[in-house]
């Protein structure tokens, strides 16, 4: 009971730091987030600018004009110690993003600062710009993802320029002018049109004394406007997609920022998972795929979309799926559902937030981002504790708003660029994949290592601000062929069967994969002895629920305790998230005392 309290008080967090905001002279508004929990710094420059505001018969104008920008500033950008580096462009807005060391943010600053100064288009860079966007537009109609959802976003929304024909997008930017990229520059990529947002390991005050020289006398026409193509009404969509194999449904949802967004999403996660899901369980007993389902949000909108494999007959089974995901979904309207499964949607709910957050990068472009399209900061544990507010009936709204557009709007049918195939946000289940993975070196910034007793070693890998956290437990056999097998068949013998291990993970947001890997893991030494590995990943609060599983998956594995304990040599565990080491330890010790 200790080691839970020290272990459950270890993991309160102090709250978000607080940002200071400055705009100056020409318009350039400037973010900084104090943080000193990372030793690194991300720096960002947004534009307000994406692809609906490419012209309707020229698609691919803003995606050339950022191309541009990147090679205004390559070799600047080479020198500069870069971490790793990203740009892209999204329906509302662009950036470039670096994550950089503390001692390199000016450098990075510099490069930003070097980006937003004129540029001279010339024949050449038009050339280079206008292939690299073609060639990526190109590549995103040959994923099935992309092509879903761009075409449900175009037939959705069509006052939108969300998407095109890659052979459409490559002969408009084939025949751009220099001209029209310089005028696309001058109205939208200038100073009175963007945000500097800087988060890490830095001092504000020293940010904006660098910013302050460089960015703010670069010369910037009054900021304009977005135009705002919000479309009326909650339009339904229903399509068949051309192969005969799969059916997508669609509907237009709130705008980023939005609470209705969250309770949309544990209304998904209540409707489709693989445990007690009524629509997954409804549409696998009628011989479809398991449903998958995506949402974004964005400035004006956003867009719900269900996607469902029908066995090769999606045509015929059209009237029959919708009917089912109406009736599923008005159920959800106006029935309450038991305790677990509500609260098992929420933390799948909260699962996905905390994935896709996981890491500096992605925390610091999601919250520029937020702030960018909404005018707010949005931290992780303020969408997670939006999660926590959603009730039974914020729920039913959701649900009667979906079934409210589906009756209204009727069906719109069309044909699918590709197969459509979405991935569920979380698969909670016990399966094979490669080897776990490590975060990058910049994240850990503290690895302390135990020796708990003979034979049981402790790694620690504290990473400030990860709020998912991973156990893996590398088990080196002296019998490898048995003890491995004995390992990964140990979810059917062990005190759970494999349809409760599923349940109780799913409940808890957690995961569990097993594979074997050679014994470098649990070794400084090379070896032709297998590893056996197991590997969760969840929220802070189930570390130890996580260290606890694999104790008892493991100890399990054999009917015979002793025979176990002779086979099992060393154990590994290995720890990453945003705890205590002595916290972890404690509760470590608790689970393997024995």
């Amino acid at each position: 009971m200790t080691a839970m309290f020290i272990l459950c008080f270890g993991l309160i967090e102090s709250g978000p730091p607080t940002p200071r905001f400055e705009k100056l002279d020409n318009g350039l508004s400037v973010v900084v987030v104090e943080d000193h929990a990372l030793s690194a710094v991300s720096v960002q420059l947004w534009y307000m600018v994406g692809q609906t505001a490419d012209p309707p018969r020229r698609p691919g104008l803003c995606a050339a004009a950022h191309r541009v920008l990147e090679q205004h500033v390559a070799a600047r950008q080479q020198s500069a110690d870069i971490i790793s580096h990203e740009s892209k462009i999204l329906r509302d807005a662009c950036y470039f993003a670096s994550v950089v060391t503390p001692r390199a943010a000016n450098a990075a600053l510099d490069v930003e600062a070097a980006r937003m100064q004129p540029v001279s288009v010339t024949p050449n860079k038009v050339k280079v710009a206008a292939g690299a966007a073609a060639r990526a537009y190109s590549r995103q109609a040959d994923d099935p993802d992309i092509a879903l959802y761009g075409y449900m976003s175009a037939v959705l929304f069509p006052g939108n320029v969300y998407q095109h024909p890659p052979g459409f997008v490559a002969e408009s930017t084939a025949s751009l002018a220099p001209d029209e990229i310089d005028a696309f520059l001058q109205r939208w990529f200038v100073p009175s049109n963007a945000m500097l947002f800087v988060t890490g390991a830095v001092s504000a005050d020293s940010i904006l004394e660098h910013v302050r020289p460089r960015c703010g006398k670069i010369e910037s026409p009054p900021r304009r406007n977005v135009v705002s193509r919000s479309p009326a009404g909650k339009p339904y969509v229903s399509v068949a997609a051309p192969d005969g194999e799969r059916i997508a449904l669609a509907w237009q949802t709130p705008p980023l920022g939005y609470f209705e967004n969250a309770a949309i999403d544990v209304l998904m996660h209540r409707l489709c998972n693989p445990i007690d899901g009524p629509l997954h369980r409804r549409l696998t007993e009628s011989g479809c795929a398991p449903p998958r389902w995506k949402r974004s949000a964005w400035r004006d909108a956003g867009m719900l979309v269900l996607a469902i494999g029908a066995g090769g007959d999606a045509v015929t089974k059209l009237d029959e799926v919708e009917a089912s995901v109406h009736e599923e979904i008005q159920l959800a309207g106006r029935t309450v559902p038991e305790e677990i499964e509500h609260d098992r949607a929420r933390a799948l709910a909260r699962r996905q937030v905390l994935e896709g957050r996981e890491h500096f990068h992605n925390r610091a472009v999601d919250s520029a981002a937020y702030h960018v399209i909404t005018g707010e900061l949005s931290p992780t544990d303020y969408a997670i504790s939006r999660l926590g507010a959603v009730g039974v009936r914020d729920v039913q709204q959701a649900a009667g708003e979906l079934i409210d557009a589906m009756t209204a709007a009727g069906r719109r049918s069309g044909k699918l660029a590709s197969p459509p195939l979405l991935v569920r946000p979380l698969n909670a289940s016990v399966a094979d994949v490669g080897a776990p993975l490590t975060p990058s070196s910049y994240e850990i910034v503290e690895t302390v290592e135990h020796e708990i007793r003979r034979g049981l070693q402790l790694v620690v890998r504290r990473t400030p601000g990860r709020g998912l956290a991973k156990v893996q437990t590398f088990v080196r056999g002296a019998h490898s062929a048995t003890a491995v097998r004995d390992i990964q068949i140990a979810p059917r013998t062990a005190r759970l069967s494999s349809v409760q291990l599923r349940d109780y993970l799913s409940y808890h947001g957690l995961d569990l994969v097993m594979g074997t890997s050679s014994a470098g893991e649990t070794s400084s030494r090379p070896s032709s002895e297998k590893s056996a590995w197991l590997c969760s990943r969840g929220p802070i609060s189930g570390t130890q629920r996580m260290i606890g599983l694999h104790s008892e998956v493991i100890r399990r594995s054999n009917g015979d305790k002793q025979a176990a304990a002779d086979q099992i040599r060393p154990v590994k565990l290995v720890i990453t998230g945003d705890m205590t080491p002595d916290d972890i330890l404690a509760a470590a010790r608790e689970v393997w005392s024995d």
